[in-house]
């Protein structure tokens, strides 16, 4: 199983670039499933997390009004706090280390986009969070973290239009595995072959043209082609707030 190594903060939190991630991304396909590098297809997002990271999935709902679609257990624990719809309120249970609740609500038909994405970002907060959250019981200190588990909201946009200088830790691990979640199910390789791009994409008809391609081969949203392609340059020039919110396919 590949290991990714890169550089941590005095708090272990991950300092990574977006390119550091496309790299660890790739390199695990090229471990887990290198024909998606070869020939540009799906990723078995699931596989990837149960049978190449190896962790266990679960589905509870995880709040009442779907605000939460996913979280990453780092440490076993009673204490993960679920919505019990039978009973109108919130429940305790016990879910163990390696972890992932995903949200009822993201199994219906028309959010598969959202939940591929959502175990893409899931896998990326096991892949670059446990230091930072885990913890030895036998090797407890003063020091040691008491949260058990990362619980995510929604995904995609959430920090598209933030100025980095502003984020706080969780913020920056929010925002590394959003750019896990895309460079997995789409990564750079693939994207460039499927494209052929080699000068970026200017005319709003070839962008679209572009995003509706992405998305039929990766299955993934439109909204997460159109950032994918923005990451990777392949558009011209990053949107406006404005522009983002204007454009039909979003």
């Amino acid at each position: 199983m590949f290991i990714p190594r890169y550089r941590k903060d005095s708090h272990k939190v991950p300092i990574l670039s977006k390119k550091e991630i496309d790299d660890i991304a790739e390199q695990f396909l090229i471990d887990f499933s290198p024909a998606v590098l070869q020939k540009p297809q799906e990723v078995n997002i699931e596989a990837f997390i149960e049978r190449y990271l190896g962790l266990q999935l679960d589905f509870q709902y995880l709040s009442h009004d779907c605000r939460y679609l996913g979280m990453t257990v780092f440490n076993d624990t009673d204490k993960v706090i679920i919505y019990s719809p039978e009973d109108n309120m919130a429940d305790y249970i016990h879910a163990d280390h390696g972890t992932v609740i995903i949200d009822p609500h993201l199994l219906a038909d028309h959010q598969e986009h959202r939940y591929r994405f959502t175990l893409g970002h899931e896998g990326g907060h096991w892949i670059f969070d446990r230091d930072y959250y885990g913890y030895d019981p036998n090797q407890l200190t003063l020091f040691a973290s008491n949260e058990s588990y990362i619980q995510c909201r929604d995904i995609n946009a959430n920090y598209l239009f933030s100025n980095p200088k502003h984020r706080n830790k969780s913020q920056w691990m929010e925002w590394q595995a959003d750019k896990f979640a895309a460079a997995i199910l789409m990564p750079e390789t693939s994207v460039n072959h499927l494209l052929g791009q080699s000068k970026p994409l200017f005319s709003p008809s070839d962008v679209y043209r572009a995003v509706k391609e992405i998305t039929q081969v990766f299955n993934v949203s439109e909204q997460a082609a159109y950032l994918r392609l923005c990451d990777l340059q392949i558009i011209a020039r990053p949107v406006t707030d404005d522009e983002y919110r204007q454009l039909s396919f979003l």
